[in-house]
């Protein structure tokens, strides 16, 4: 039942199962690393959730874990999705910031001219107009609440959910860090909380070198966040080595450095009452990760969640249920 778990925090719960030298040696850590000070907040419905998903019980037993990866990556995903909603006549914009969306008897969305990616967000100029039927924003909640009027309950909702933003340095190597795929850290002087050897995973044959991906959850304002890749890597170098003696900055080929802001909605206790709806005012919708739960975010949540709003944007639109397909004829 994990909506009575949803009420209760899950460190207290873990102090009480594991003892207190678990959570102090591994719990707490991980849980910091992934939520920093509102870790003490999240509650149990969220971890029971990532361990059932990752590792289903059957009887007495937990079964094997299995992982998939698209061959050419998930852009192939898109790539066909793209072709698919062409093919059915629909068109693809993008590149063109949204700025605003008001009404106007239809909906107007405001939109920045191309390359609008390249400059900070919300720093441009209205270019383009485009007239909608409806919109739905699929945006981080803070960025749904600055592009619109809502009602001032919903905004409030908005207003509530917070983020951890994701830094990522991806480094091609020139041979195995090491035979594993994923490694968390527990160890609070790292400045990082996990190795993601990816070639561990997919064959490296498919790939022209190694990579690993050194994984880092922050506050959007913290020191890291601004990094250059540089500066992320000379920051992360003297632990890597650590973690692996014999590893030297002579076995990075090269290295790249990602961030995202709204990489990991913050769930907190009672999270199931603080779930958006899809359907705040007419002709405007909202599907984002705050409302992938219990599950954690991710790319196949995402695709279910698409298909949800979807049917749920038929049944209004046209007022009669249906079904969106789960593949598309690509």
């Amino acid at each position: 039942d994990w909506e009575a778990m949803d009420d209760i925090p899950a460190l207290d719960w873990l102090t009480r199962a594991c003892g207190e030298r678990a959570v102090r040696s591994v719990w707490t850590p991980l849980m910091l690393g992934k939520f920093g000070e509102d870790a003490a907040r999240v509650p149990l419905a969220w971890l029971w959730s990532k361990l059932v998903l990752r590792r289903r019980l059957r009887g007495g037993g937990a079964s094997k874990e299995e992982l998939g990866y698209p061959r050419g990556s998930f852009r192939e995903i898109a790539v066909a999705l793209a072709d698919d909603i062409r093919k059915r006549g629909g068109e693809i914009h993008v590149d063109r910031e949204v700025l605003h969306v008001r009404t106007d008897g239809d909906l107007v969305l405001e939109c920045a001219d191309s390359g609008a990616y390249r400059r900070p967000a919300g720093a441009e100029t209205i270019a383009h107009t485009h007239r909608a039927d409806l919109v739905l924003f699929t945006t981080p909640t803070f960025v749904t609440r600055r592009l619109a009027e809502w009602p001032g309950d919903f905004t409030s909702r908005l207003d509530d959910w917070s983020y951890r933003a994701a830094v990522v340095l991806l480094l091609e190597l020139r041979r195995p860090y090491s035979s594993t795929y994923w490694t968390n850290i527990a160890d609070r002087a790292v400045p990082f909380l996990g190795l993601i050897e990816h070639t561990n995973l997919v064959p490296a044959e498919r790939y022209p070198a190694r990579y690993l991906y050194v994984s880092n959850y922050v506050a959007a304002d913290e020191p890291i966040a601004r990094m250059s890749a540089d500066e992320l890597l000379a920051h992360c170098l003297p632990a890597l080595q650590a973690i692996r003696p014999g590893f030297s900055r002579g076995d990075v080929l090269r290295h790249w450095s990602f961030r995202e802001d709204a990489a990991q909605p913050v769930p907190r206790v009672g999270n199931r009452h603080r779930i958006l709806p899809f359907s705040p005012r007419p002709g405007f919708y909202v599907a984002n990760t705050t409302q992938i739960y219990p599950e954690d975010r991710g790319t196949n949540y995402s695709a279910r969640l698409g298909r949800e709003v979807a049917e749920h944007i038929a049944k209004d639109r046209l007022g009669v249920s249906t079904t969106v397909p789960n593949t598309i004829d690509a």
